[in-house]
């Protein structure tokens, strides 16, 4: 039979690792000079080599009948041993490979360098280009090799480049994991791409491969050579990076796709202002990949020097307060500063975790009032976060957002509005299409206005492709990976459940148009075929929130250690659960709520039961967890029980809305009318605070009438006090009816000797006549308040005597002052809340009296301020320095007051206060009047006039427009500055506040208009209604009455001046006495 007749063999030629040649699978062994040969052919490619070069590199001879002889007889012995030519010869002068018969992996290399694939090109040259030759023929041989392989490594490098530079500009580590790989291989001594490889091992999560990569270059490095110290602190990072935080996340396949998002969170991060924390937020439907994306931002993060923190939040911890908060406060990055904050914070986390205490007895946490208690546990948040991120910029990443607990919210909504000292960001994520029924709105608001919002959205085509094929083992085809990623819309969570079900060969070709592409159906489809001991597993881990250990598991499913452990065997198996550490948790949020809906409802009440049990045996579980797991598992009696101590310790905690909401519960599951009346007014109580007014009413009716109808008296007194102040809070009902009311339910309290109800009506009554434009009211409440300020009860006196220091405003600052004092006499006597109102009440009037800065005025400041600060009391904090800083402004040191105003603002900032602001606002403003910054003035005003808006007081509105008006009229524009005027409500017949800017405007227009006497006898006239009750302003307000009068005649300044004189000279406020000096002389000069 001819050769040509024969049926053409397979060849099959390895250059990578060889030369290795084979027939048909079969190896054919060559002679060295064989295989020297297949090499020139093979390697010069397309082109092939001239006989008379390969007879140059073989033999060193030249193009002689001699070495053509040579040549014919080694081609002949190859085609015999291959049966087969396997070089063609018939073409002119040269030796050319026949890759129609012959496959070569040269050319396959070339084939992969075009298309891209350069992880494979690199496999081949790990292998060595003719790494097999030994003994090679020639020196020009030896020549010519190593030059064909510095032109296969320069084609790789080039790709690799390129790739980088690609890559490097998405910042997806992903894909640039193989280029630096592939650079570093090329050359492993060169540092830039040692960096390059160490960055991308750590940022794919290899850190330990990192710093291998490290030591593989200091072996390789010449004696007396070291890394730079670039390298050296790059290496230090590394080793920060790991161990990390247990990210759960469900890794079938390489994180890939997501270079652009990731771009984009860092330059969200970068582009961020200096004293505010940075907030980056992901969302994306279910299964996006949301938790991967947090989790590779997590590591570029901890690279680039951070620290990070993370916590998930879960459906079935909805209802327990600050449940992901305290995961972070327990985290090695942040707990580590717990000793270092201040004794009133360390004391609020302390309460929110106490395991930071680490056995200790515990640390005091002074009392102050139940409106402030939110504040000081979320500012106690704040205060360690910024402590922790002293030494290293930290980042905190929240996953699950959409079910995080209403006061977890709060506490973000607090944080993200405070300025703050170090650097610190959140990355938070959230599912876009669900979120949980209490909060959607307020999420959506906060993360709108303070958060850069990045969207995941499906992958592209290649990387949906790159995943199957990954997942699936190489089991799908193109065509179908290709279809499979457009039906998912590139959900990588579908498409990693598609290709484990290929692999594991439970769907075929035909049957992929009934294969679902939901991500709950195809995680439902894992779960068939569960063996009993695994699904009652997962139905209990589904369930718990938390990693449970096998010994937990035997125990709360009654199995035996063999069946426990053949259903976690198949669970873990099919992918349904994780470990961590001795502990087995579901692998996705998804997946736990698809277990959940699948579990029946009998089934699922013994399993909260089991649940329920095994918490509240256990040392230091949430009371609110064991609560619900209670009420689910239908034991209303145990679920009512620990709901209402979890409502008491959330209060305390600060968390209003969850220990309304256990209340609620423990109502729901209470049958004695009476106790149910009274959980139902502490959840009022507690909403009424959280101003939820249309859950308030009805609450306080319903208990208003059980409580009278068991003949609970003072418990209806004190409903219906609880039910006047929603009324008042609201807005509602008439002024002089709510007043009304409170005259009723004083009475009544009066005639049942509960002093308690008694104090409070006054407390509130007094709050509600301050609104009227008369101050009869409030003197009708000040005569009242008489007789309980003789009360035995130290507090009721305390309190009465706080009521009477009113006096200031309406009788006298002396009178004030005195009443101030018998209150302050009560200190060793009552507890924080009422020592620091006293103490705020004494300080207020010794400023009004002009006496603050005495030694009595001093001595109460410090006692008062420092205990704010030992309590935590940001309000009380804030008054006290406000109160110093309007002192100073009011005795003319307005470089000093501007820094005092500026520290009382800082205090306050973003807290929640707008009345305190627009307060702050206010006198800030007047500061910057006095010291001639009208543009800075004008700003502090505006901003003022924004807030009152959400303030019911338009007392402080008319206040912050007049500043606006005197900003108009110092900068010369007299109309603009009439027509605020003209807005103004009329002066009142008695001036209850400082009505500096108020007078200040309408005088200067005066005078304005040359109406110089006419304005001074208008201030002085203000002066006169204000001198005995607000002795500092007014005799800054005479100051500005003299230099007004210094336009008028002789007559009406020195009458002016003699009264000046008679009211104010012995007052000892040296500056302004030093005006006073400094205009007698003006005028004597004139």
């Amino acid at each position: 039979m001819s050769v040509s007749s024969r049926k053409r063999p397979q060849f099959e030629l390895r250059l990578f690792g060889g030369p290795h040649l084979t027939k048909d699978g079969e190896s054919v062994v060559l002679s060295p000079y064989q295989a020297y040969l297949m090499a020139l052919v093979y390697g010069h490619e397309e082109s092939g080599i001239s006989r008379s070069e390969a007879a140059w590199l073989l033999w060193e001879q030249d193009d002689t009948p001699k070495t053509r002889q040579r040549m014919r007889q080694l081609l002949h012995w190859t085609k015999q041993k291959a049966q087969w030519s396997i070089i063609d010869t018939d073409v002119g002068d040269n030796l050319v490979g026949t890759p129609e018969v012959v496959a070569c992996d040269l050319r396959t290399y070339r084939e992969l360098i075009a298309g891209g694939e350069l992880a494979s090109a690199t496999d081949l040259l790990r292998q060595t280009f003719c790494g097999q030759l030994r003994g090679l023929p020639s020196e020009e041989y030896e020549d010519w090799l190593y030059a064909k392989r510095l032109t296969l490594v320069r084609a790789s490098r080039d790709l690799a480049s390129h790739q980088w530079d690609q890559g490097a500009a998405s910042g997806d580590w992903s894909r640039l994991r193989v280029p630096a790989e592939s650079l570093f291989f090329l050359d492993p001594k060169n540092e830039r791409y040692l960096q390059m490889v160490m960055e991308a091992r750590t940022l794919t999560g290899s850190p330990q491969l990192a710093e291998s990569a490290y030591h593989t270059f200091v072996e390789n490095l010449e004696d007396g050579s070291h890394p730079s110290r670039k390298t050296q602190e790059l290496v230090e990072r590394v080793r920060l990076v790991g161990p990390a935080h247990p990210i759960k996340v469900q890794q079938d396949a390489a994180f890939r796709g997501r270079g652009g998002e990731l771009g984009r969170l860092q330059a969200a991060l970068s582009d961020r202002p200096h004293g505010s924390i940075s907030v980056v937020a992901l969302t994306g439907e279910a299964g996006i990949g949301k938790t991967r994306t947090a989790q590779a931002y997590e590591a570029e993060m901890r690279l680039s020097g951070w620290t990070t923190s993370y916590a998930a939040c879960s459906e079935l911890e909805a209802h327990i307060p600050f449940s992901p908060l305290i995961d972070i406060l327990l985290t090695s990055g942040i707990r580590q500063s717990f000793a270092s904050i201040e004794g009133p914070w360390r004391a609020a986390i302390a309460n929110l975790a106490p395991e930071l205490l680490q056995g200790s007895d515990g640390i005091e946490l002074p009392d102050i009032s139940a409106e402030d208690n939110p504040r000081r546990t979320f500012e106690a948040i704040r205060q360690l976060i910024d402590s922790a991120a002293e030494d290293r910029p930290t980042l905190i990443i929240m996953d699950d957002l959409q079910w995080i607990d209403a006061s977890s919210l709060s506490a973000l909504s607090y944080l993200f509005r405070r300025p703050i000292t170090n650097q610190v960001a959140f990355l938070v994520a959230y599912r876009s299409q669900s979120a949980s029924e209490a909060v959607p709105d307020r999420l959506h608001s906060l993360l709108n206005h303070f958060a850069d919002i990045v969207h995941l959205g499906g992958l592209s085509i290649r990387d949906s492709v790159d995943i199957l094929g990954e997942v699936s083992g190489g089991k799908l085809e193109t065509e179908m990976m290709e279809r499979l990623a457009i039906e998912t819309e590139g959900n990588p969570l579908i498409l990693s459940e598609i290709g484990r079900a290929a692999m594991r060969g439970e769907f075929s070709a035909t049957e992929i148009d009934r294969l679902p592409t939901t991500a709950e159906r195809l995680l439902a489809r894992r779960m068939d075929d569960l063996n009993p001991f695994a699904l009652q597993a997962l139905e209990l881990l589904a369930l718990c929130h938390n990693s449970l250990s096998l010994d937990v598991l035997m125990a709360l499913l009654d199995l035996s250690a063999d069946e426990c452990t053949s259903g976690l065997d198949q669970l873990l198996a099919k992918g349904l659960v994780a470990t961590e550490q001795d502990g087995v948790y579901v692998r996705h949020d998804l997946l736990r709520a698809t277990v959940v809906r699948r579990t029946g409802e009998m089934r699922a009440r013994w399993l909260h039961e089991s649940i329920a049990e095994l918490l509240a045996d256990t040392p230091r579980s949430p009371l609110s967890a064991i609560a619900w797991h209670f009420h689910f598992a239908g034991i209303g009696s145990r679920a009512a029980d620990f709901a209402t101590k979890a409502a008491q310790h959330a209060e305390a905690r600060g968390a209003l809305p969850e220990a309304s909401d256990l209340l609620a519960l423990a109502r729901s599951h209470t049958s004695e009318p009476t106790a149910q009346a009274r959980l139902a007014f502490n959840e009022a109580r507690l909403r009424r605070r959280l101003r939820d007014i249309d859950h308030t009413i009805p609450l306080l009716h319903l208990a208003i009438a059980e409580f009278d109808r068991s003949g609970c008296l003072q418990e209806v007194r004190r409903a219906q006090l609880e039910y006047l102040h929603a009324l008042a809070d609201q807005g509602v009902l008439p002024i002089q009816d709510l007043l009304n009311e409170l005259s009723r339910l004083k009475a009544v309290a009066r005639e049942g000797g509960d002093l308690e109800v008694l104090v409070k009506a006054l407390d509130l009554e007094l709050h509600v006549a301050a609104r009227l434009p008369v101050a009869s009211e409030i003197r009708r409440v000040l005569v009242e308040a008489e007789v309980l300020s003789n009360s035995d009860d130290p507090t009721v006196s305390c309190v009465g005597y706080c009521i009477l220091a009113v006096k200031t405003y309406i009788e006298s600052a002396d009178a004030g002052v005195r009443a101030a004092r018998q209150a302050y006499a009560c200190w060793d006597a009552v507890d924080t809340e009422y020592q620091l109102r006293a103490a705020s009440r004494l300080t207020m009037a010794l400023l009004h009296a002009g006496r603050l800065d005495s030694d009595e005025g001093r001595e109460v400041w410090e006692r008062g301020h420092s205990l704010a600060l030992d309590a935590g009391d940001l309000l009380g904090i804030f008054f006290f320095r406000m109160n110093r800083g309007v002192w100073l402004l009011e005795a003319g040191e307005y470089r000093l007051a501007k820094d005092e105003l500026a520290e009382a603002s800082r205090v306050i900032e973003g807290v929640g206060l707008p009345r305190d602001e627009v307060l702050s606002l206010i006198n800030q403003g007047e500061v910057a009047l006095q010291l001639g910054d009208i543009g800075e003035a004008s700003a502090f005003f505006s901003s003022a006039q924004r807030l009152t808006s959400t303030v019911s007081d338009p007392t402080l509105s008319q206040i912050a427009w007049a500043g606006s008006g005197l900003c108009e009229l110092w900068d010369g524009r007299i109309r603009q500055a009439t027509e605020i005027e003209e807005r103004l409500a009329a002066d009142p017949l008695e001036w209850h506040f400082d009505p500096t800017l108020t007078v200040l405007l309408r005088a200067r227009l005066l005078a304005a208009h040359d109406r110089h006497e006419e304005a001074a006898e208008y201030v002085m006239g203000a002066v006169r209604t204000i001198m005995s009750r607000f002795v500092p302003t007014a005799f800054k307000l005479a100051i500005e009455a003299l230099r007004i009068g210094l336009g008028s005649d002789q007559a009406t300044w020195i009458k002016i001046c003699e009264e000046v004189r008679s009211a104010f000279g012995e007052v000892p406020l040296v500056r302004r006495q030093e005006e006073f000096s400094r205009l007698l002389s003006i005028r004597e000069s004139m």
